[in-house]
């Protein structure tokens, strides 16, 4: 079938549909957690490719006949897009107060307002850090990809315009302009890749080159694809393996896009190139490839939030084969349906064009008012029992108020927390410092250092051995990280030098995830057992690095690790929120699950004092753990804000009883050499 060439229309090709449907099964298997498709992701790649190529085939058939009109343009853009992702917002909020917990669904409304706008990329570029909800439980993660778009193509067709003007028509000038265009943003990407790794994947301008690229493909001179015809099926060919082999070997842990997006998007390159004959394009035109093809716009909507919801009714946990299946049905069936009544009818409308264009943004702008009533609402926290109010969102678990702080001399600017005893009248002075654990300890620290007359600045900064030591540290989102952490850290160390009445350093972190990530010079040739050595290696040089006369340490190591689902089983018995069944051993983790995870960093943390006479180890999990496992309760109070970190926001007794139960005051004595005073005395 073929569409007129006045209207703007490119002639219908089912294998683009048949790459459609390639692109959509990667990211859709990706993140179903299918272990062969790690790469899945670079499905969105080629997404970005076809979307270009397309939108500047139109743009330059309708400029080459005279009738670029751009209400026309925005016309078709606003009912192709906004009307099925305007369903899938509302029903994803719709469903929100039966399955998100209130900090989760106020989340998911925020989003929903940056995503209505089309500009949820930037929303998720700012709130997907480490310490955010986690990323694979955010149901409009996905629309980060259809805003890019949007921008696009909000900019594009001015400068595909603009170029064909002052050019005189010539196609050749346009095509210039474009791929001078793609160049400048693949060098941003390659830079972005290099210095954030968020950036890198979620602004515009570091995606903008592989629509661009696909834009070029369409302004490519015909004669030169001519050429290219007797070799069209092998190009295809290995255009389609391109993108295969980029599944099978990329990881979400890789830099990403730069450098390594390249295979997938030159592989999309040659499979759009015009040169349709052989057996790729036949394999790709068959009816079932061109059917997911053309609900791919609606299977990308709808798949994720169904994940993720399902995530949420499953406590935290991926989906196992048979619910990957019937995920997968549900997906397709509620796709269709999108498309058939939906996206088809929108894309007919018979109302003009100033009325589809009013009405779509109209609807987004009212579907930003609802999100906007539920951020202000609080996610609705009415749902759960007033008893886990306390646990309704990762910032109020995160939530403590510092009961003294003052300035420091030499450190940045800032007021700084003071734990235990009042600093100014304490007889033993010291320093906190470590990364987000150092903050989780700090509310126990707190009471356990004030009943043993021991006062502790606390010095937020980093991995602690990254910044200090001749350790470096890979962190595929931010790649600048040793350099910063050297920045941060500084002036402590330099404070430390100086500071003959600081006695005492306690130093905190996540030890346990850091073995993967660590080296010293160079970062491929990564292992854990070399990163384990190197870990204790790096304690060892922070020790001499903090190191002065009658000054003494002590290296805290990991609360145990907990499953990701038992949060739920709190709140669901007294709430509206639906979750699966939760069995009672759910409020432990196994012993096993602790060792595999952290037994390997503990006894790096565990051996400190027989390498430092000045230094001393508290392990928490030996005093957090039984023979049954390891409680994430005590006295029905829930511990745990997230997998790896205590809640701040404990009760006073609950941090009182926690603090006594890991054996901080002892270990804050024995480090500082002063004899264990008790209760009594």
């Amino acid at each position: 079938m073929r569409r007129d060439i006045a209207s703007g229309m490119l002639a219908y090709r089912p294998e683009i549909d048949g790459l459609r449907a390639v692109s959509v099964a990667l990211v859709i298997l990706f993140h179903l957690g299918v272990l062969f498709i790690p790469g899945g992701f670079v499905g969105v790649d080629v997404f970005f490719v076809i979307s270009g190529y397309l939108i500047t085939g139109i743009l330059a058939r309708e400029l080459g006949a005279g009738r670029f009109s751009l209400l026309s343009f925005y016309d078709r853009r606003i009912c192709r897009i906004f009307p099925a992702l305007l369903a899938m917002l509302a029903v994803v909020l719709a469903a929100g107060p039966f399955l998100l917990m209130p900090g989760d669904f106020e989340a998911t409304a925020r989003s929903a307002v940056w995503a209505a706008a089309s500009a949820s990329n930037f929303f998720f570029w700012f709130n997907t850090g480490y310490f955010d909800q986690a990323s694979d439980l955010m149901p409009l993660l996905h629309t980060w990809s259809l805003a890019v778009e949007e921008q696009f193509y909000l900019v594009w067709p001015l400068v595909i315009w603009a170029s064909f003007r002052l050019s005189g028509g010539r196609r050749g000038v346009v095509l210039v302009v474009s791929l001078a265009l793609a160049a400048a943003s693949f060098g941003m990407s390659l830079y972005a890749v290099a210095t954030d790794g968020r950036q890198a994947f979620y602004s515009p301008w570091s995606r903008t080159w592989e629509l661009a690229l696909g834009g070029g493909l369409a302004l490519a001179p015909m004669g030169l694809l001519a050429k290219a015809k007797r070799y069209g099926n092998w190009i295809a060919g290995v255009g389609l393996a391109l993108i295969v082999v980029s599944a099978l070997m990329l990881r979400k842990d890789m830099d990403f896009p730069g450098w390594r997006a390249l295979p997938a998007v030159i592989g999309a390159l040659c499979v759009l190139a015009p040169l349709q004959s052989g057996r790729v394009y036949s394999i790709l035109s068959t009816p079932g490839a061109v059917f997911i093809g053309r609900i791919s716009y609606s299977l990308y909507l709808w798949h994720w939030p169904i994940i993720v919801l399902y995530r949420h009714y499953n406590l935290g946990m991926p989906p196992g084969a048979i619910d990957g299946a019937a995920i997968l049905a549900a997906s397709v069936t509620a796709s269709w349906l999108s498309w058939r009544f939906i996206e088809q009818p929108a894309r007919h409308s018979p109302f003009p064009k100033f009325a589809n264009i009013g009405a779509g943004l109209a609807t987004a702008c009212a579907m930003m008012l609802v999100g906007a009533y539920v951020v202000r609402a609080g996610g609705f926290p009415a749902r759960i029992p007033p008893s886990t109010a306390s646990l309704m969102s990762l910032d109020e678990m995160w939530k403590w108020d510092c009961r003294q702080e003052r300035v420091m001399p030499g450190w940045p600017a800032n007021s700084y927390c003071i734990l235990g005893a009042d600093w100014e009248t304490a007889k033993i002075k010291g320093v906190l410092t470590g990364d987000s654990h150092a903050e989780h300890f700090a509310p126990l620290l707190d009471v356990a250092a004030k009943e043993a007359g021991i006062s502790l600045a606390f010095y937020k900064a980093c991995m602690p051995l990254v910044g200090t030591t001749s350790i470096k540290r890979v962190l595929a989102q931010m790649p600048t990280y040793t350099h910063y952490c050297t920045e941060v850290s500084q002036p402590l160390v330099n404070y430390l030098r100086g500071a003959k009445d600081i006695s005492l350093v306690v130093v905190a972190a996540a030890w346990s995830a850091y073995p993967d990530s660590l080296y010293r010079d160079d970062p491929s040739e990564r292992s854990r057992e070399k990163a384990l050595r190197l870990m204790a290696e790096g304690i060892d040089e922070l020790m001499q690095t903090v190191a002065a006369p009658n000054r003494r340490a002590l290296i805290i190591g990991d609360v145990p690790i907990r499953l990701g689902y038992d949060l739920g089983c709190i709140v669901t018995e007294e709430s509206m929120i639906f979750r699966r069944h939760c069995a009672p051993d759910m409020f432990k983790t196994p012993r096993a699950w602790v060792r595999k995870f952290q037994e390997q960093a503990g006894s790096v943390i565990e051996s400190v004092p027989a390498r430092s006479a000045a230094a001393s180890s508290l392990m928490p999990g030996q005093n957090m753990c039984d023979s049954d496992g390891c409680s994430t309760t005590l006295d029905g109070e829930f511990l745990y804000r997230d997998a790896g970190h205590l809640r701040r926001n404990l009760p006073l007794n609950i941090r009182k009883k926690l603090a006594e139960k890991i054996g901080l005051k002892e270990a804050l004595l024995k480090a500082a050499d002063l004899p264990l005073v008790s209760k009594a005395e």
